[in-house]
């Protein structure tokens, strides 16, 4: 980046050009990140929605583990919850 800066600096309107395009380039980064995070957030949403029903399923049935997988869908909202905030 500092090669750049002093490659550009020579001529005023070259490095004021490479700024803005800089900052373009900035701007559609963000919006690229943004749209891949909620893309994220609707698989992990999908995830969630059928990790419930696996966990409801084993609660239903009296399987032996149902309240821990519970316990860890739980955890899994919460982590996402707080990843996706």
């Amino acid at each position: 980046m500092m090669v750049l800066q002093i490659l550009l600096a020579k001529g005023k309107s070259g490095y004021t050009l490479a700024s803005q395009g800089l900052n373009t380039l900035k701007n559609d980064l963000d919006a690229d990140s943004s749209s891949i995070t909620e893309s994220g957030q609707y698989i992990a949403c999908a995830i969630l929605a059928i990790g419930l029903i696996y966990v409801v399923w084993s609660l239903a049935t009296g399987k032996p583990h149902g309240k821990e997988l519970l316990i860890g869908w739980i955890v899994a909202v919460i982590f996402s919850v707080i990843l996706f905030k």
